[in-house]
């Protein structure tokens, strides 16, 4: 689970804790998103908020999402949005006075002209009342063919709301590329998964990988090595976003994904089990959790970024049917939302049982 603490079990009504997905074009879309025949779930929070995470801490819930101009449609954007609510099924609001909770995103970045680094996908994990870190892919190349490289950062705060300074250096930058941090924890000790290639250069196989991280959560832990959990070999599929959770049942490890493509009605969530964080994951044949249509009551397009209040309570990205382009290949300002469903397990498998 990702980008929460102090979860009560009221929480498990939160409408939010999504995340992931395709962190460096969250406001493009396609003419391919396709529609639904019967009338989609609503959302539980009806607006464009790409790969957003969110925190609970001081009783109040904040949000953090992909960087976008949340305030002035068509403005310039920020780094890492903020929203926040005392209610987590409504009342969210930007923050319009502290949108930009990542002022520079470190100086291993590269910026386009207007100051965009591209900063994706954040993830915030608490580790005391007085430091939390962020974690967030960004660009680091701007040479021709190389462009959309991302690398992994890590950031730190003394309050949730930031400002969070980033560290000197990424944490991960192999050359293939990385992209979806997510912060987990399992029995004291921090890892961080994430997504190495399969994105900018379609020649690389993507992987899914994990690495302990230390108590801090903002360096790698001394004697880790990165640890390929998941390997996509097909290519009609990309895999993303990836989150872990242990089962409610006993000591089953769900290492859940995203295939496809996030503007097409392919994407969709999967998963594959194992018997520790660090696997080793049955990657034969992985099951779907929830795809484009009706799944037990559940009717969403394009699914994608599965996150978790706890393992049986999932929060996901879906695309608004119908979502119009603009000239500029520009999304529907109210794109991409939040559903929440209720997860049913039976030994290795899960189903969606129905929504929140």
């Amino acid at each position: 689970m990702k980008c929460l603490s102090s979860v009560s079990l009221l929480a498990l009504i939160a409408p939010f804790v999504g995340h992931a997905g395709a962190d460096d074009e969250a406001d493009s879309c396609s003419k391919s998103q396709g529609s639904l025949t019967s009338n989609p779930t609503s959302a539980l929070f009806p607006a464009n908020f790409a790969d957003p995470c969110i925190i609970k801490t001081g009783g109040k819930y904040y949000a953090f999402a992909t960087n976008h101009n949340p305030v002035t449609k068509g403005g310039p954007y920020v780094n890492v949005p903020i929203a926040s609510s005392d209610d987590l099924t409504k009342g969210w609001k930007f923050h319009a006075d502290k949108t930009n909770v990542l002022p520079d995103p470190g100086q291993w970045t590269v910026k386009n002209s207007d100051g965009n680094a591209q900063v994706g996908a954040p993830d915030v994990s608490k580790i005391n009342e007085t430091h939390y870190v962020m974690y967030y892919s960004a660009k680091v190349s701007s040479k021709p063919g190389n462009k959309d490289r991302k690398c992994v950062g890590a950031a730190h705060a003394t309050s949730v709301d930031g400002p969070y300074h980033a560290q000197e250096k990424a944490l991960a930058c192999p050359s293939e590329g990385v992209i979806g941090p997510s912060g987990v924890e399992f029995n004291g000790n921090r890892y961080l998964l994430y997504k190495i290639g399969g994105h900018f250069d379609k020649t690389h196989t993507a992987h899914i990988h994990i690495r302990k991280l230390t108590d801090d959560g903002l360096n790698w832990a001394p004697g880790s090595e990165s640890i390929s959990l998941l390997n996509n070999t097909k290519a009609e599929y990309d895999t993303e976003g990836p989150n872990m959770t242990v089962s409610p049942y006993g000591k089953t490890y769900f290492l859940w994904f995203v295939t496809g493509f996030f503007r097409d009605s392919n994407y969709a969530i999967r998963y594959v089990t194992g018997p520790s964080p660090e696997g080793p994951f049955k990657n034969d044949n992985p099951p779907y959790l929830l795809q484009t249509g009706e799944t037990n009551g559940v009717f969403v397009l394009a699914p994608g970024g599965p996150d978790f209040i706890d393992s049986t309570h999932m929060s996901f990205l879906a695309t608004k049917p119908n979502a119009t382009c603009g000239t500029g290949g520009e999304q529907d300002p109210e794109t991409r939302h939040i559903h929440a469903a209720v997860l049913e397990y039976n030994g290795d498998l899960v189903k969606v049982a129905g929504n929140i």
